[in-house]
């Protein structure tokens, strides 16, 4: 056989080429297909404890009672009243519950929230990174975003690494609700939340050895506002203790005018596997 026959067999330039050129190929799609959502469930700013009224009439007779004594009080007693109550329920419960937000953290953020209430008009929050980073720790999270990994590494696969295909059916998900057990100051200050985007952000991909790695964000929103059946109806043993708190609140939003505010928290996570 003539040398110039064989060489180009033993030479291995076309197959790293092959391999280099398909690597591009997928780095160049997911670069134009970032940020891709994954799934995204609920709505904020919607219900009755998004509203803000001045003199609003309950509808029921307990809670008529139950605020006789705050009607009297002025809307600098009553949110005074509110950052104390707020801020030592937090403190008692990290006593009791313990809390991946420290003591002095919870409470500095009970009185951002309150003061927020009375003089931001509104205006979205937007968390500065510390209530997310404790939101992280929780088993309420680190739950929720197992399961996404779980089912995004599985559907990675069947969709040959091609991740804008996916899309995670929001009937298998619920927004969540932070327990006094996990953590004082979110039951306090966020509970149940009322919506949830994951998406994915940045990814790379090994394509030799058909991997991937990405970076992902949870990204939740809350209404801190409050409605007459959470005043009147409470859910939990520490629901019921806040009842006093929740009245001076109810009063400053529907019969004072103060308008309730969407909290917003990005917590970053990642996923690898293979496709």
């Amino acid at each position: 056989m003539k040398k110039a026959n064989w060489l180009p067999e033993l030479n291995p330039f076309p197959t790293d080429v092959g391999l280099y050129s398909c690597h591009m190929s997928m780095a160049s799609k997911a670069k134009i297909k970032l940020p891709h959502t994954l799934l995204k469930i609920g709505e904020s700013g919607e219900g009755e404890d998004y509203t803000s009224s001045s003199n609003k009439k309950p509808k029921s007779k307990e809670l008529e009672e139950y605020i006789r004594p705050a009607q009297i009080m002025s809307d600098s007693f009553l949110a005074a009243d509110f950052k104390f109550g707020l801020k030592n329920g937090i403190s008692g419960g990290m006593f009791f519950a313990g809390d991946p937000i420290s003591n002095a953290n919870g409470r500095k953020y009970a009185e951002l929230f309150v003061d927020h209430l009375m003089t931001g008009n509104g205006k979205t929050w937007h968390d500065d990174g510390v209530l997310s980073a404790g939101m992280r720790l929780t088993p309420e999270v680190k739950s929720f975003t197992k399961r996404i990994c779980a089912d995004f590494k599985s559907l990675m696969q069947s969709k040959f690494g091609y991740f804008w295909d996916i899309k995670l059916s929001g009937r298998k998900y619920n927004n969540i609700s932070f327990s006094f057990g996990s953590s004082p100051t979110l039951k306090g200050l966020v509970g149940g939340t009322q919506k949830t985007v994951v998406s994915v952000e940045n990814i790379s991909y090994q394509t030799f050895h058909r991997t991937w790695s990405a970076n992902l964000i949870l990204h939740i929103e809350d209404d801190f506002g409050v409605s007459e059946s959470d005043v009147t109806n409470p859910r939990g043993a520490s629901a019921w203790v806040a009842k006093p708190l929740l009245a001076d609140f109810w009063v400053l939003q529907h019969q004072r005018g103060k308008k309730p505010f969407i909290t917003v928290f990005d917590i970053p996570f990642s996923c690898s596997g293979s496709y």
